[in-house]
């Protein structure tokens, strides 16, 4: 759990100094600009959401490798 904290702090650092930052004028037809429109709760939102996920899939791995019958004793 320590690693995913220092992570979060990371990204939330980066993601203030990037939100600090003077934007340049962008076209509204470019990709770039439609993820500058994003607000910093939407992105945290979806990193929380992947960390979730990440998390259940582990788990889900865990177990059905404990479930498994051992292989090679034969």
């Amino acid at each position: 759990m320590k690693h995913d904290e220092l992570l979060g702090e990371h990204i939330k650092s980066l993601l203030l100094k990037n939100n600090s930052l003077p934007r340049k004028r962008q076209s509204l037809r470019s990709s770039s600009s439609k993820l500058a429109q994003l607000t910093l709760e939407q992105i945290l939102e979806h990193l929380d959401n992947l960390r979730l996920n990440l998390t259940n899939t582990k788990q889900n791995c865990a177990s059905a490798l404990a479930e498994a019958p051992p292989t090679g004793a034969g």
